[in-house]
């Protein structure tokens, strides 16, 4: 059966929508259906590439590429369950991943067990909670506002003395 539209004219269509950046690299997947392969210059070159978490290859539907849906980390990527591992351990030298809480689905559902590596004590924390607010041990969390309010306190009793 022959082909409709050429591959340039699919590939035009892709970079018509304008979210592809310059360099971006298109070429069809042997997968059955029309699927594609995308080379993007900025996720096929990051850190995820380098920790050797990605072949820097991404795949996407034919119409999604043409209403501009991008299959890589720029747009809406599904994380691996390695790369949110990796993506816990990077987000502060004070906390590392032990184990998965529940089995891994999402960033967003799904909870880690993690090891405080002040005081060595272990909590279990939303992945999404970690990465968004800020990771933290609760417990260490919870000196660190004792102090705060304690020298609120001192400051209010100190300047009455004065």
């Amino acid at each position: 059966m022959k082909r409709k539209f050429t591959d340039e004219q699919h590939i035009q269509k892709m970079f018509d929508t304008g979210v592809f950046p310059e360099g971006t690299k298109f070429c069809r997947s042997k997968r059955a259906g029309t699927y594609w392969h995308v080379h993007c210059p900025i996720c096929s070159s990051d850190e995820y590439i380098s920790a050797g978490l990605c072949s820097g290859i991404f795949e996407g539907y034919e119409g999604d590429l043409k209403r501009g849906v991008k299959p890589c980390r720029c747009g809406r990527w599904k994380w691996t369950e390695g790369q949110v591992i990796y993506k816990l351990n990077k987000a502060s030298a004070s906390i590392s991943f032990v184990r998965w809480d529940t089995k891994y689905t999402t960033l967003k559902n799904s909870s880690a067990v993690m090891l405080c590596n002040k005081d060595r004590s272990e909590f279990t924390s939303k992945v999404g909670s970690i990465l968004s607010h800020g990771p933290s041990c609760p417990k260490c969390n919870k000196e660190t506002i004792g102090d705060k309010i304690r020298k609120a306190d001192d400051v209010m009793i100190y300047s009455f003395l004065v």
